[in-house]
């Protein structure tokens, strides 16, 4: 799920940038729900956190006017 939200985000230029922004929070939602299922909440952390690495990553963009 973070690499698809990634692919949104690497080609969102090519498209409706702010469309695929929306799709990729909406991808990595998915992906902390399936996060907080997770037995082993080491692991479950590690991808939390770079679900927020990836959520920081676009609202930088929409600042920065990367839409």
């Amino acid at each position: 799920m973070i690499v698809r939200a990634d692919e949104l985000v690497k080609y969102a230029p090519n498209r409706d940038a702010a469309d695929a922004y929306a799709q990729a929070r909406a991808v990595l939602a998915d992906a902390e729900s399936a996060a907080e299922s997770l037995a082993d909440q080491h692991v479950a952390e590690n991808f939390r956190i770079q679900i927020r690495t990836r959520l920081d990553d676009i609202a930088g963009r929409e600042r920065g006017g990367l839409l």
